[in-house]
């Protein structure tokens, strides 16, 4: 009964093990899934058997000495041996930790001296036994050795299966029960099962989860063909989805190279969990009729396309302040956060070293004074939300992806930023592979974010219509147009006219697309040089590339300028004609970061530099993600050019139409296929795009630990 009552099992697993009735009658389809459900419950409080071997002696371990030994564990098919990191043996020729295949000691499988964890690589030997042999010289005054034996198979014989509760025999009667199970199996019992290996998977460990991974992927996909009414409790899984996302952010920082089975089976489970959520169900088809009849009605309602599927930062809580057993003093800062926040057009909170918080607005409240800086901190709670759109309910609305709890109380910190995990990305790429294998469509969210990128491709995203600038002033940030959608902008133009009040002297940023965090890009810059000439900037994956232009910008005079990338070659154009242009011949790299015009805040500029603003006005800014052949630069100057243009008035008289806002109507269309009609072929080439940008964000090779 303690077992049973554990907090890790749902309520229906507690009350199917607590109110089994043995005395009854019962049918052999409900006792074996009984069974099988005991069996993964009790696995996870029995876990396979470890042995732990260490030098002998120990800290130090003895000189002039020899051990051997034989490690076997009946029953199984593999052993893995890893090592403690403090491991440490003298590198003389007479020490050595040797393992051999056989008991004679010839077939040597690995040997191992000296310190550090390099030297100690965990290997798998395919069998049920080997053999070690350690030798050490009168040199001992060290740690020694601890290395631990772990069976990854583990098999059994009848006596043993019938009279335990273990795991293979759960496997057994699982596969049993969903092969050979009558049809009612699945509607009555299906649930439990799933919440008894689902409750296996999370709960094991580590080396024990790939075969529960692999039952419940099949179980999921037999779970895809019942009625819709059967609805599993997706919550299960919400710790394993967090366990993977804090598993590979830390194996991306450590740049590992190593595919894991698990992580795939993962991804692969997910990916199902997703398929069995959206499955269409009678409601969901009443849902769509009315649906039907709510887009002729509100089918024109209109909806800004740059706001989809675009991630924000949402401050729920902050608090600065001392709080410790002495003193507890705080204040709210969450609004003034939240300001600093919007600075990063929403997506990035950024801060400078704790001295420097100060300088900043949500800082200006000292809750205590008296106290110098290294006593305070920050706790904040904030939500990582996706704007998107709802194609069952024609809806937009904020999805939170996560909440975060984060304190701020070391003299630096890195910066955070609103986006989708690595793992989700690996998951939403395994998802539209699968879609596509089992001949279903792809999801209603892809086809709306196809949409909105193909009518980006067709607009232009205006940047500012008319802002002024000055030197010390932080002025607007915009979010980039294609957010996180994987969609590479490796040819663009920027266009903008811009008024210079006065010269200044030194070097001014006009416009900045970039975050300075690893891995980041300055991708394009443009800056006033001191010469009053400007310098368009992109960078590779070599270095950065610089293009000065050979005119300089008048004062108080308006000029136009666009900046083109053709992937190969950047160039500028002053006035609608050529001035100058640089051939580059490495990859470029492109950015999801924002758009900032003028002074950037703390932390955007990657070079380091806080470089002020002009003095001036900027108008009519936009950025194509495409090349604008030279005729059109010319018609545009032509059409716009100002009857005045000493005059600091905005220059524009004719306004070419940014992205239009578009009717929800086409919204639903694009969710259900009407607009976009997709192919077998379409769909490949969807899964190859998806694969290449997982390529290049190294998600294909990542390892759980």
């Amino acid at each position: 009964n303690e077992l049973y009552d554990h907090p890790s099992l749902s309520e229906d697993i507690k009350h199917d093990l607590q109110n089994r009735d043995d005395s009854g009658p019962t049918s052999l389809a409900q006792a074996l899934t009984e069974e099988c459900i005991l069996h993964f419950v009790q696995a996870i409080y029995n876990p396979l058997p470890v042995i732990t071997f260490r030098s002998p002696g120990h800290k130090p371990y003895e000189g002039h000495s020899e051990k051997r030994g034989c490690i076997r564990i009946p029953g199984a098919s593999r052993l893995m041996v890893t090592f403690d990191s403090r491991c440490h043996h003298s590198s003389d020729m007479l020490t050595c930790l040797r393992f051999y295949r056989d008991s004679q000691f010839q077939d040597l499988i690995a040997s191992y001296r000296g310190q550090g964890a390099n030297r100690y690589p965990s290997f798998v030997v395919p069998s049920n036994r080997f053999y070690f042999r350690f030798t050490s010289s009168a040199d001992s005054d060290y740690w020694g050795y601890k290395f631990k034996v772990k069976p990854l198979d583990l098999r059994i014989d009848d006596k043993q299966a019938l009279q335990g509760l273990n795991f293979e025999l759960g496997c057994w009667l699982f596969d049993l029960i969903l092969t050979h199970g009558p049809s009612y199996v699945k509607s009555d019992y299906i649930l439990n099962l799933y919440d008894a290996v689902s409750c296996y998977v999370v709960k094991a460990k580590s080396s024990a989860k790939p075969r529960g991974v692999e039952l419940l992927n099949r179980l999921m996909l037999e779970m895809q063909q019942t009625p819709p009414k059967i609805i599993p409790n997706f919550d299960n899984l919400k710790p394993l989805s967090n366990q993977m996302d804090a598993v590979i952010s830390q194996v991306v920082n450590i740049e590992r190279n190593i595919q894991s089975p698990l992580l795939q089976g993962i991804v692969e489970l997910l990916a199902i969990a997703d398929l069995v959520r959206n499955r269409p169900s009678e409601e969901d088809e009443k849902r769509q009729l009315e649906t039907a009849k709510k887009v002729s009605i509100d089918g024109l309602v209109r909806v800004d396309l740059t706001d989809l599927d675009a991630y924000k930062i949402r401050i729920v809580s902050s608090h600065y302040g001392v709080s410790d057993r002495m003193e507890s003093t705080q204040i709210d800062n969450s609004i003034a956060l939240q300001a600093h926040v919007n600075q990063y057009a929403g997506q990035y909170l950024i801060l400078p070293p704790r001295a420097d918080w100060h300088k900043l607005p949500a800082f200006s409240k000292d809750p205590a004074p008296h106290l110098p800086h290294e006593k305070k901190a920050l706790q904040v709670q904030f939500e990582i939300v996706k704007k998107c759109y709802d194609a069952q309910n024609m809806k937009i609305h904020d999805k939170v992806i996560k909440v975060v709890d984060k304190k701020f109380d070391k003299n630096t910190s890195s910066p955070i930023r609103a986006e989708p995990s690595w793992f989700d990305r690996v998951v939403e790429i395994s998802l539209l592979t699968l879609n596509v294998e089992r001949g279903n469509k792809l999801p209603p969210s892809f086809l709306v974010e196809a949409f909105r990128i193909q009518k980006l491709t067709e607009y232009h995203y205006q940047i500012a219509k008319e802002i002024t600038l000055s030197p010390n002033k932080t002025s607007i940030s915009k979010p980039s147009p294609f957010g996180h959608s994987g969609y590479s902008t490796e040819q663009f133009s920027l266009m903008f006219w811009i008024y210079v009040q006065s010269k200044s002297g030194n070097v001014r940023a006009i416009v900045y697309k970039g975050i300075n965090i690893p891995q980041s890009s300055a991708y394009p810059s443009i800056t006033l040089l001191d010469s009053m000439k400007l310098r368009f900037s992109v960078d590779s994956v070599e270095q950065t590339h610089n293009l000065d232009s050979s005119k300089s910008i008048p004062v108080k005079k308006w000029t136009h300028v666009t900046a083109l990338n053709t992937g190969h070659r950047i160039a500028l154009f002053i006035d609608g004609k050529p001035d100058s242009n640089l051939d580059i011949r490495s990859r470029l790299k492109p950015n999801s970061d924002p758009f900032f015009l003028g002074k950037a805040p703390h932390g955007v500029r990657r070079d380091g530099q806080d470089l002020q603003g002009i003095e001036g006005t900027m108008a009519d800014v936009r950025f194509y993600s495409r090349l604008l052949p030279a005729s059109k630069i010319k018609d545009y100057f032509s059409a716009t050019v100002p009857t005045k243009r000493n005059s600091r008035a905005c220059p524009i008289r004719k306004q070419h139409k940014p992205l239009p806002r578009v009717p929800v109507r086409d919204l639903h269309d694009a969710a259900y296929g009407i607009s976009i009609d997709w192919s077998p072929e379409m769909d490949q080439q969807v899964i190859e795009m998806f694969g290449t940008a997982a390529e290049e964000k190294r998600t294909a090779d990542l390892q759980n630990e």
